[in-house]
This record gives structure tokens, C-alpha cells and sequence, in this order.
């Protein structure tokens, strides 16, 4: 089975709906849409591209409320994602401030680092894996914003993706199902 692509107007709803006074709604969706369709997580689901992207506006909602120059943790954090630069990402790249202030760049680093923090802490559960995305880049309460992460993707997919996406058992450990 093949992921079915997502576009841009189907990410666009979910954005107005999270945020609607976001003046980057277009610029996010299609980075997002683009990223999703490029790498999602779960290539082999026919739902892969969909749950990726709902992941990633969960993640740029509560890292940023769509902001995709925002500057936070006293300098150490970039972007719609919020992310603390490593110095490289898993394709081999210099991660660069200019990156992930641009959000098709940032989308696709933030795909790696939470696929990263997945394969580190492959035995966990899924919120327990997002839990390490988040203590890799925030310094305050990355549980809280673990379950956030969960529980918005979760309503993003359910309530604004196409409904033979919403054929999930229910949150937490629906998202992201078994993992890669």
C-alpha cells in the first residue's frame, strides 16, 4: 500500500481552524503538504501523508502558533518548530537559523529530528517517543506538550482530513499506530 499524497487546501482548513489569524496559512500549508508528501512517516499506510501532516501542525501550532520567524528559548530555538539547531541533520545538511526560519526547510528538518527521536526510543510508546522530540527541543514541561501533540494531531486527522482517514481506534495511541 502507498501513501495517498495531501495538498495544501487540505492542510489550509485544519490551519484557519487551529489559527485563524495566522498571515502564513499558505506559505505553512504547502511546506507542510510538501514535506509530508516528500517523507512522511509512515510511507506504507495509505494514511501516512495525512497523519504526517497532522503531526507537524500540531508540533508547529504548539512550537510556534504558526510563526515561522519566531525566536524563542532565550535564542536557542528557531522557527515554526521551535527547534534547537543540531549541527546536521540525518540527510548529512549543515542546519542553518535560515533554515528553520523558512518553513519548507524546517518542515522537512523537523520530520527527521521527530523520526530520529522515534528510532532512539523505538521500545517506547508513541507519546513516550514524541516526549523525547519535545526534551530535545524545549526546556519547559515536554510532557504537557507531548500529550498536546497527541491529542491535537489526533483532532486534526479526525476532523479535517478525508473520513476514510478517521478510521482510528481512539487518541493517544492512535496517531502514529505501531511506528516505523
Amino acid at each position: 500500500m502507498i501513501a495517498l499524497p495531501i495538498s495544501g487546501p487540505n492542510i489550509m482548513k485544519a490551519l484557519y481552524a487551529v489559527e485563524p489569524y495566522c498571515t502564513h496559512h499558505g506559505e505553512i500549508s504547502e511546506a507542510i503538504a510538501m514535506a509530508a508528501n516528500q517523507d512522511p512517516f509512515f510511507p506504507e499506510r495509505f494514511d501516512g501523508c495525512f497523519r504526517t501532516a497532522a503531526v507537524l501542525i500540531a508540533l508547529a501550532w504548539l512550537g510556534s502558533r504558526f510563526q515561522p520567524n519566531l525566536v524563542g528559548n532565550n535564542g536557542k530555538s528557531f522557527g515554526l518548530y521551535q527547534i534547537r539547531p543540531p549541527s546536521q541533520d540525518a540527510r548529512g545538511r549543515t542546519i542553518t537559523t535560515n533554515m528553520l526560519t523558512n518553513p519548507r526547510d524546517a518542515s522537512l528538518v523537523a520530520i527527521d529530528l521527530v523520526r530520529e527521536s522515534m528510532r532512539r526510543d523505538k521500545g517506547r510508546t508513541w507519546e513516550e517517543r514524541l516526549l523525547s522530540y519535545w526534551e530535545d527541543q524545549q526546556d519547559d514541561s515536554p510532557m504537557h506538550k507531548s500529550l498536546q501533540v497527541m491529542l491535537l494531531a489526533d483532532k486534526i486527522s479526525r476532523d479535517y482530513f478525508p473520513s476514510e482517514m478517521n478510521l482510528m481506534p481512539p487518541p493517544a495511541a492512535t496517531l502514529l499506530g505501531p511506528g516505523p
